[in-house]
């Protein structure tokens, strides 16, 4: 018989594997949330609708970290028409490694119509720490999205780099089963694309946010406005950010020697984004303010 593809014997002693399996259906009067799944240390709180239509929903990981050996899979479908926005309430801790990748595995489908906002807040990568993620989006045809990933490398306010390690991580996503962004980091501790200038700079944090569909005026402009910015974003811990954009899919990245500087100015572009893509004007998740 053959081995599995993650052998037991591979495995620490005491690892936390998580599940979760969430989908989103259209109603007469709002988005419902149906958990069709869980296992291990991973929940939502109630739904919220500070907006009425959208669904607001956090999910949560009491342990607070993810540990070698540990695996988090978070898979949401999205129905027709459907409106959601899922955070979390505080920073996803990857732990040092004991010798174990701890993976993060997320899958989003969004059917026909759907908009669904994925703006959970950042990724801490301690020293040491051994990370494998994934986030895959597949869009049918008509659907609107907007998502972020936030990292963050070591501890700086402690006076932690991230020396030694290894981040790899993979964004995809696909528009009626066609890919249209697919991209991948491998990046070990101490490694030179941490500290050259081709690459993050020396400086600690960095993310995305992507926005579909967004047609090339609206992305002119706004890359207009961003450039005006950027003299407040010289001052502000030396934050870049920049556009691209390709096939309706606006892409905005950042860096930054200050995590939450960095966190400031995406929730600026998605302020500026939300209008465009969602259709509503943005309203900021009560958890960000705990």
């Amino acid at each position: 018989m053959a081995e599995p593809s993650t052998p037991e014997r591979q495995r620490p002693m005491r690892h936390w594997p998580a599940q979760l399996r969430l989908a989103f259906e259209a109603s007469a009067r709002r988005t419902l949330m149906r958990r069709l799944g869980a296992h291990g240390p991973l929940y939502v709180q109630r739904p919220f609708y500070p907006e009425g239509e959208t669904c607001h929903t956090i999910l949560l990981h009491p342990p607070g970290g993810v540990a070698g050996g540990d695996e988090l899979c978070i898979d949401v479908s999205a129905g027709p028409q459907s409106k959601s926005l899922i955070t979390t309430p505080a920073a996803t801790k990857f732990y040092r490694s004991n010798g174990f990748d701890a993976g993060c595995e997320q899958q989003l489908r969004l059917a026909a119509g759907a908009c669904c906002e994925w703006l959970p807040l950042e990724n801490l990568v301690f020293d040491g720490a051994r990370v494998r993620s994934r986030l895959r989006v597949e869009l049918a045809a008509g659907a609107r999205f907007l998502g972020q990933e936030v990292w963050g490398l070591g501890r700086p306010a402690r006076g932690e780099r991230f020396e030694c390690g290894q981040l790899a991580q993979r964004f995809q996503l696909t528009v009626a089963g066609r890919p249209l962004l697919t991209e991948q980091l491998v990046l070990d501790g101490g490694d030179v694309l941490a500290r050259s200038p081709w690459g993050l700079n020396g400086q600690d944090a960095f993310g995305a946010l992507y926005a579909y569909p967004v047609d090339r005026e609206f992305a002119t402009a706004q890359a207009r406005r961003d450039g005006a910015a950027q003299a407040w974003g010289a001052r502000s811990c030396g934050t870049r950010i920049a556009q691209s954009w390709v096939d309706e899919l606006l892409i905005v990245r950042g860096t930054s020697t200050s995590l939450e500087a960095l966190r400031r100015c995406l929730e600026r572009e998605w302020v500026a984004l939300r209008p465009h893509v969602i259709g509503l004007s943005a309203m900021r998740p009560r958890i960000w303010n705990t």
